[in-house]
């Protein structure tokens, strides 16, 4: 989804007085970071392309009794988004709908780090290498990338002049998707991925709140 940042990060910057009734906002938000450029079709309405993105990464080890193991995990919020804002009272308080191309993903992998032993000083005690226990790798995101959007909020940066931006909505991201492969011992655990998308049903609402700052000049 950079490419979508960078087209409205470019028009802003190389922005011209010929194309001046042109608006532009640089925003957070829970689909992270990004900006957008808006243009008024009519006093009361704009349309808006955009979009944003922010990456993150964790590793950790967990030692529990006897078991050690080490999980990576990476993934990202990337986000294209068409919307257009509509605004009733003619000021700058707005309803805003649109689609939103929503590459949102998440990648995790688990793996022992240290042999494990069951019945441990017994006559029948066994220990496994961590190869042996092998690995287990998922990766979560949805299934249908485009979803609608709905929300309101304040702020028009086509008025002109600097201003502050906010905005509240949920998009209907619709069904998460899980994809699990193991290898070794742990490998059948990947065979619950339908459960574990069952569990991951509340996430069809997306929340969004966005925070921006906005920059407009008229001809």
């Amino acid at each position: 989804m950079r490419p979508f940042l960078l087209l409205a990060l470019a028009a802003a910057a190389f922005a011209s007085p010929a194309s001046a009734q042109f608006g532009f906002a640089l925003r957070a938000s829970t689909l992270g970071i990004g900006g957008d450029v808006s243009y008024p079709v009519s006093p009361k309405f704009n349309v808006r392309l955009g979009g944003s993105y922010i990456g993150y990464s964790q590793s950790k080890v967990i030692d529990q009794d006897d078991i050690s193991v080490q999980y990576n995990a990476d993934g990202h919020a990337a986000s294209g988004q068409l919307m257009a804002d509509f605004f009733p009272m003619g000021n700058m308080l707005r309803l805003t709908g649109g689609l939103v191309l929503n590459l949102t993903e998440a990648n995790a992998k688990v793996f022992s780090v240290k042999p494990y032993t069951i019945n441990a000083g017994q006559p029948d005690e066994k220990t496994f290498s961590a190869e042996r226990m092998g690995t287990l790798s998922a990766k979560v995101g949805y299934k249908n990338p485009v979803a609608p959007y709905l929300g309101f909020g304040f702020g028009n940066p086509t008025r002109g002049g600097f201003g502050f931006e906010l905005e509240v909505g949920a998009m209907y991201a619709g069904q998460p998707k899980i994809e699990m492969s193991g290898t070794g011992l742990i490998g059948p655990t990947a065979a619950q991925a339908p459960e574990l998308e069952k569990g991951l049903e509340s996430f069809r609402i997306y929340p969004m709140l966005s925070l921006g700052l906005s920059f407009g000049n008229h001809k």
